[in-house]
């Protein structure tokens, strides 16, 4: 793992040598070893895809650079490998394109190549153009170094899903089989929306997660335009992800990306409709409950006032279960607060006055249970007044203290 990014300075160039010839002198610059490839980018080696180059970083700082004819929609891996001396040459490799007569950035990576230290780029030509690679030392300190690199088109990967909110997004039916979708190339987003009822709760959620497979997934709203929420580790299975929302619209998006950039694999995207929130009133009486397989979810609401303390308990005669309670903002959206995995009971604070809701979750195996939610009313005052995390002679006093001023007569 790197813990900064890489130093790169210019060279300063070496002072010049005299050499003296029959009585003469002439001026000769530093001698040193020819550069193989031009710091340059507008004298960049042109190199043939598939062929491999090799290079050399022979001073410090020292940077190659290339340039290759990509085809539009093609698939191209760059990677450099054979690097020597092992252990000290460490490349890193920058993919370019010129825009207004300078370079853009296009992609870079250190060391996601298959030997130690060496670097890799996957990455789809967005036309029939010229590209621009550089390739450079991680530490600008090192020199004397080698390394070889080749650029293969892997050829035009058909992409599975659109990459857009929008006509070529695919729709996904609530309540029905879960769509098969696969991150082909790095960057590659798939964008899916389904049709919804408003105040309804919908359960998105990604699974059964290929090898290396780390999902994240965004919902959007009708138009594609607003980000609703984002998950990246809530859903069942490792590195899989999910996302509880109410309908405020008739439609929605949903884009499924992987958590690095550079990460491709499998997965699947599936929509159930979890129907409107259960009431439950804030007295302390419990309600009934069940979850009829793991990993399903309940949804109910319940009134509160701002500022008011909430006892929120879960009960079940299962030892095995491990519910998961979770505060819904009142746009049922936004987690607020969430229960210990040890003990499903817990305290909360309503910010403001309105309906909150509670999502109940088993990953176990799912099972009954009771939930009731008791309306404390505001807490009682703070006795730490002195703010060291003890309650102690020192409160007391202070306390006395404020209330003799409060009732001193005016």
């Amino acid at each position: 793992m790197r813990y900064s990014t890489p130093k790169r300075f210019p060279v300063i160039p070496q002072p010049a040598s005299l050499l003296l010839l029959g009585g003469g002198m002439i001026l000769l610059s530093h001698i040193s070893r020819a550069d193989d490839h031009s710091d340059d980018w507008q004298l960049a080696t042109s190199v043939i895809v598939g062929t491999t180059v090799s290079g050399q970083h022979e001073v410090e700082g020292d940077s190659d650079f290339f340039k290759f004819t990509a085809l539009a929609n093609h698939y191209y891996r760059i990677e450099t490998f054979g690097l020597l001396p092992a252990g000290t040459s460490d490349t890193v490799i920058i993919l370019y394109e010129v825009s207004d007569q300078s370079l853009k950035k296009l992609a870079e990576d250190d060391q996601s190549g298959t030997e130690t230290n060496a670097s890799k780029i996957l990455w789809v030509a967005p036309r029939t153009d010229t590209f621009y690679l550089e390739i450079f030392q991680f530490y600008s300190s090192v020199k004397a170094v080698s390394y070889k690199f080749v650029i293969q088109d892997r050829g035009i990967i058909q992409d599975d899903h659109g990459n857009h909110p929008d006509e070529t997004a695919t729709p996904l039916v609530v309540d029905s089989s879960p769509t098969v979708g696969n991150i082909e190339t790095s960057g590659d987003v798939d964008f899916f929306y389904f049709i919804t009822q408003q105040d309804r709760f919908y359960d998105i959620e990604t699974f059964d997660l290929g090898l290396g497979s780390d999902t994240v997934i965004r919902l959007y709203s009708a138009d594609g335009s607003v980000v609703i929420a984002e998950d990246d580790q809530s859903g069942r299975q490792v590195n899989a992800s999910r996302i509880v929302w109410k309908a405020t619209e008739n439609k929605a998006y949903v884009r499924v990306s992987q958590f690095l950039s550079s990460g491709t694999g499998t997965y699947k995207v599936g929509v159930r409709d979890e129907g409107t929130a259960l009431p439950v009133i804030p007295d302390g009486t419990p309600v009934a409950g069940n979850l009829s397989a793991a990993g399903e979810i309940e949804v109910y609401q319940f009134p509160a006032i701002t500022g008011h303390s909430y006892r929120i308990n879960l009960q079940t005669d299962n030892l095995y279960n491990r519910f998961k309670v979770t505060v819904l903002d009142r746009d049922g959206v936004i987690p607020l607060a969430s229960n210990s995995f040890s003990e499903p009971n817990f305290w909360w604070i309503a910010p403001q006055t309105g309906i909150y809701f509670l999502v109940i979750r088993e990953d176990v195996e799912g099972g009954d249970f009771d939930l009731s939610v008791s309306d404390e009313g505001l807490p009682p005052p703070q006795a730490d007044l002195d703010g060291d995390g003890i309650v102690e002679h020192k409160d007391l006093l202070l306390f006395q203290s404020q209330w003799q001023k409060i009732l001193q007569p005016r």
